[in-house]
């Protein structure tokens, strides 16, 4: 876990007058699931890595959660490692990153490095518990989600239902190979 809701992983912030622009990306199940339970993504296509990888190359920066930081890490096919932009994971334990790594405690943390290193956007690809602190701190600018033609039976939603919400604003949709479909959208 990421943090629980006393951590200050949690406190709401306004992040409307901060200068990087925070674009959410995740790719999803057609039923808004990210991974299953133990989060695995084995379900997913390999295409969604690929856009991921061009969005953050081409941001400069990202940020991931300690869970997807652990699940790639040691990935040969889906290193984040390999990745050329500066790299964040979210974590208020006492994780030590890999070489080229940066720790933040916080959604504040994690965006003052992003400022202090100038970047004008940051790409957050995060899990639910991860996705959600962003969101309730004010701090997505932008969500772009590829919807996989996969439905599971359970998993990690993008965001937590339950203490979250969003108004968005579409701003595209994008065929990716045969059946994937990318929605981009403004948070308003």
């Amino acid at each position: 876990m990421i943090g629980n809701p006393g951590s200050d992983i949690y406190h709401t912030v306004n992040y409307s007058l901060m200068k990087p622009k925070v674009i959410l990306f995740n790719a999803c199940t057609v039923n808004g699931l990210i991974a299953r339970k133990d989060g695995s993504e084995d379900f997913l296509s390999d295409v969604h890595w690929k856009v991921f990888v061009r969005l953050a190359e081409r941001s400069g920066c990202f940020i991931v959660g300690r869970n997807t930081f652990d699940l790639y890490k040691d990935d040969e096919d889906y290193s984040l490692d390999r990745i050329r932009a500066e790299k964040i994971v979210v974590s208020h334990r006492g994780i030590a990153p890999a070489q080229g790594w940066y720790r933040a405690r916080s959604v504040k943390h994690a965006l003052d490095l992003v400022s202090k290193w100038k970047k004008k956007e940051v790409v957050l690809s995060g899990g639910s518990l991860l996705n959600t602190a962003f969101v309730k701190a004010g701090a997505v600018d932008e969500m772009v989600v590829n919807i996989d033609p996969t439905v599971i039976g359970k998993g990690m939603p993008l965001i937590d239902p339950v203490s979250a919400q969003l108004n968005l604003k579409l701003l595209g949709t994008k065929k990716l190979g045969d059946d994937i479909v990318q929605l981009r959208y403004k948070v308003i």
